[in-house]
């Protein structure tokens, strides 16, 4: 109990590990140890398997005061005393236990030598496995191997804690959705169970009630240190041995306590590195958490249960079953997956195991309720917002789509695709999966179904899609973890082991060595020097602008650039007006609002603000304003700070101020609105300057299809139809550095065979997604006589849809003579149209940023261009059209999907000895 409130002082005196140390024993060991003392389960379990049967049990123990917590309105810090009571009562009934264990063993003769004695040979072993009594008639080389499997599986264990250790901080994007509830439920006045980024007004069901979640929130308290510190250092440290003790744990229920279970062992950690469970990266998220102890405990006091029938395993099951269906719903359903068949296997094959299976049965179908309840509610919600396989384009579908884990069918329906077992001993497991026909009766219950089921909906058609009816189909490959890989290698394994004699060494050796190439790879990923970036900087600017933003009141909503506000409510505990669209989305009440979200703080960044929406639509407004912005210096958005309250090197923290800009109209510029591209096609013209635009899928193509098949919408000045004398390329002109049309951009992008990729700004810049390209129209004497025609913008999206943010300016003799703006919502394969006006121009200015994704990437920009023969009055060329007189003041009328955009005149930088002549984002 006293590790409860020493934590802080740990920490303070003998540093961060200790505290989480003492705080961890507090937690997740004492309860569950003191409870498996008082239902006797300690005494019938190895030393090996306690550390994760105590961790689960003490989980499970510790929804009681948590739920207390959220019942009664108080903050976290609340658990503290809760939980204390609870241990205390533990305590109090583990002594009355003994007490009484120790007089009614007292009057009897010899009777506390027996207990001893029996609690030694559970822990020994003695299960009759065959492996062991072959084992011993082996010899010396039959323990020289169980010596090196042994140590082979000490070695696994260290290296993939000290890989958790050093990679955890480079993990998967989805850390920050788990430290930002983590955050929101240490700084909450009133512990909460709503989302921690948008409003912080509605619940996700994903995330109602997760005691995983929760509970290192409460270990952070206790600890007295950061959550991030804790998730990123502590906890690979603690799970990872964890993992390995209820993988024991499982493996001796189902195998007995001999070689097969330790070959089982060293089997599924060898496959925690690059295969299905990226274990050293993202072991502390919850799916994989869930997938890796409370379910093998659970399988396991259910195997020992069926076999034994003992009350205690049953007992212990109660809060094994409550730690897993509130850590992860999808996990405990899997879980149900396979103990049900066995079960009923286990029922018809040995009925005098009725009652052990009927009270057994009754817990896990109990804790199955809640699981049931989050699960089809996610379901449901995710169908509300439009996430399905016939929508590509929605973030959730788009981000599990890109991972390639499907496989479409020619005759419709689709499969998980056989890739995702790959790995050498998945391999192996399902090459000798018949070897388990062969084996004991209750092991044949237990290992057939749980093959054969996961492989059936996973690659048998229509099994897979009828289970992603039930779940979700892109969550349809999860059901591979369930399968008992490493219990099928430990089969064969077991096989080779027992026919090898005193050659049994070998077997360890070989399946290490089976995994080195998968290994290989795996760390080479891993280790990417790129990944490096993903890493909260230890200090400097980035850390106090946090520590800025963390100031600010609880209710406070930043705006900032997308991969920067994803990280924000972990690190701050304050709410943003969007993150990254997928995150946006699935947070907000619906995909219109989260869109919404995303256009406002596009507009906000790009210094377009009052943007799209605002004049026609009245719920516009109704996703709430950023009362503060975290920005770049200078940038476009620095125009709406008010009052500055941080500023460092990349970082400014000011407050919201949309009335401190003259967003006034101004002759020469307005910002327009559109879906999809303007009338014309991307192959107007005659001749083309360079190479052409021939590379594939690239913006000819896009050009062509968009034309064909996406809504008309008018161009940024609706121009006539014109055959252009030149088509100048710009993928062209970067690549083959043009005199007569020199080109460049910034940041400079990258070139592919087939599009243009602009360096993301990176997870802990403030900047946003954008580039400026300029091309001179001509040079030496031809300067000026050009007139540009149309522009032809051909985004690079994959399956995204993005909303472009376009603005375009011709300059003649270094003023600027036009500039005007656009917002174009653009689906994959579309290109988006502009017209300019019809004057004589020697530069175009071409600013485009991304208002959904965090990157520029665009097949080719192109450009319609026409000479001005020698002699032509300037007057006639403005002429033609009419477009050249035409000025801002006047809306584009809204159409079926969008509305008018209000005017907002050419807006100019505010920072400090910026020249007023340029318009924001075109400065040199």
């Amino acid at each position: 109990m006293a590790g409860l409130w020493t934590g802080p002082i740990a920490a303070s005196m003998a540093g961060p590990y200790a505290a989480a140390l003492v705080a961890a024993f507090a937690l997740f060991g004492a309860p569950g140890w003191l409870f498996c003392d008082i239902t006797g389960l300690k005494q019938r379990i190895s030393r090996l398997e306690a550390p994760a049967l105590y961790f689960t049990c003490s989980l499970g123990l510790l929804v009681v005061p948590l739920c207390l917590v959220l019942a009664t309105g108080g903050s976290l810090s609340t658990a503290v005393p809760y939980t204390a009571m609870g241990i205390a009562t533990l305590t109090g009934a583990s002594l009355a236990t003994g007490a009484w264990k120790q007089w009614r063993s007292s009057g009897k003769a010899g009777s506390a030598r027996t207990p001893q004695t029996t609690a030694g040979q559970q822990r020994s072993g003695g299960t009759g496995d065959p492996a062991t009594a072959q084992q011993e008639s082996n010899g010396r080389g039959s323990r020289l191997g169980l010596l090196l499997l042994l140590a082979l599986t000490g070695l696994l264990l260290i290296a993939l804690a000290y890989a958790g250790w050093k990679i955890t901080t480079t993990g998967s994007i989805d850390r920050w959705w788990y430290l930002a509830y983590i955050r929101s439920y240490l700084s909450a006045p009133v512990l909460h169970l709503n989302e921690p980024f948008l409003t912080g007004q509605s619940v996700s069901p994903r995330f109602a009630f997760s005691s995983w979640l929760l509970s290192l929130a409460l270990w952070s308290h206790c600890a007295g240190v950061d959550p991030i510190w804790l998730y990123e250092r502590a906890c690979p440290l603690l799970l990872t041995p964890l993992a390995f003790s209820a993988a024991l744990l499982s493996a001796n229920a189902l195998f007995g306590r001999g070689v097969a279970a330790r070959l089982a062992v060293l089997a599924g950690g060898l496959l925690w590195v690059g295969s299905l469970l990226p274990v050293p990266a993202r072991l502390p998220e919850d799916k994989l958490f869930a997938a890796l102890i409370p379910a093998p405990v659970v399988i396991g006091l259910f195997l020992y249960g069926v076999r034994r029938g003992a009350r205690p395993w049953i007992a212990a099951l109660l809060p094994a079953a409550a730690a897993l269906a509130t850590s992860h719903a999808l996990v405990y359903a899997f879980t149900l997956l396979v103990l049900g068949p066995y079960a009923l296997l286990s029922l018809a094959t040995g009925p005098r195991r009725v009652r052990s299976l009927a009270a057994l049965s009754v817990v896990i179908a109990l804790g199955a309720t809640y699981p049931a309840y989050t699960g089809f509610a996610t379901r449901a919600l995710m169908a509300e917002s439009g996430a399905k396989l016939e929508s590509p384009n929605h973030p959730v579908v788009r981000i599990h789509q890109n991972r390639d884990r499907l496989l479409d069918l020619v005759g419709g329906g689709y499969i998980v695709d056989p890739r995702l077992i790959r790995h050498p001993l998945c391999l192996l497991a399902l090459a000798f999966s018949f070897l388990a026909f062969k084996r004991p009766r209750h092991q044949r219950n237990y290992l057939i179904p749980a093959t054969v089921i996961p492989l059936a909906f996973s690659f048998v058609p229509p099994l897979p899609a009828i289970a992603g009816q039930l779940i979700l189909p892109w969550m349809v490959y999860r059901l591979l973890w369930m399968l008992p890989f490493a219990a099928l290698v430990a089969v064969a394994a077991e096989r080779a082991w027992l026919a090898l004699g005193k050659g049994a060494w070998l077997v360890p050796l070989v399946l290490a060595l089976l995994t080195v190439p998968t290994m290989k790879e795996s760390i080479e990923l891993r280790t990417n020097p790129w990944r490096s970036r993903l890493a909260l900087p230890s200090r400097g600017a980035v850390r106090d602008a946090f520590r800025a933003v963390a100031e600010l009141p609880h209710d406070s909503i930043i705006a900032a650039a997308p991969e920067l506000s994803e990280r924000i409510p972990a690190l701050s505990g304050r709410h943003v007006l969007a993150a990254t669209d997928r995150t946006t989305i699935v947070f907000s009440s619906s995909r219109q609002r989260g869109e919404t979200r995303l256009r406002t703080r596009a507009a906000i960044m790009n210094g377009l603000w009052p943007g799209p929406y605002k004049a026609s639509r009245p719920d516009y407004l109704k996703t709430g304003l950023p009362t503060h912005l975290l920005i770049e210096p200078g940038s476009p958005a620095a125009r709406y700070c008010g009052r500055s309250l941080f500023r460092e090197e990349d970082f400014e923290l000011c407050t919201f101020a949309p009335d401190a800009s003259d967003n006034r109209d101004r002759a020469g510029s307005r910002i327009r609105s559109g879906i999809g591209n303007g009338a014309g096609s991307a192959n107007d013209g005659r001749t083309s300057a360079g190479a052409g635009s021939n590379r594939g899928t690239g913006a000819g193509t896009a050009g062509n299809k968009a034309a064909g098949n996406s809504k008309q919408t008018p161009p940024l000045i609706d121009s006539p139809g014109h055959d252009f004398e030149i088509r100048l390329s710009l993928y062209d002109l970067l690549e083959h550095d043009s005199e007569e049309f020199p080109a460049s951009c910034r940041p400079k992008p990258a070139m592919s065979p087939s599009h243009l990729t602009w360096p993301r700004p990176g997870p802990w810049s403030a900047a946003i997604p954008r580039t400026l390209c300029s091309i001179g129209l001509g040079r030496g004497d031809t300067r000026g006589h050009y007139i540009v025609r149309r522009i032809t913008v051909s985004p690079f999206l994959g399956r995204a849809v993005d909303e472009m943010l376009v603005s375009i300016a011709l300059e003649s003799g270094g003023v600027e003579i036009w500039s005007e703006s656009a917002i174009r919502r653009a689906a994959p394969e579309d290109a988006l149209d502009f017209g300019t006006a019809s004057a004589p121009a020697d530069k175009l200015k071409i600013n485009i940023a991304s208002g959904f994704l965090p990157f520029v990437k665009l097949y080719d920009i192109e450009i319609g261009i026409d000479r001005i023969k020698p002699g032509t009055p300037t007057a006639t060329l403005g002429a033609e059209d009419g477009n050249a007189t035409r000025r801002a003041g006047g809306h584009l009328e809204p159409d079926d999907d969008m509305a008018s955009v209000e005017a907002t005149g050419k807006h100019r930088s505010v920072e400090p000895g910026a020249s007023t002549g340029k318009q924001a984002g075109y400065s040199d």
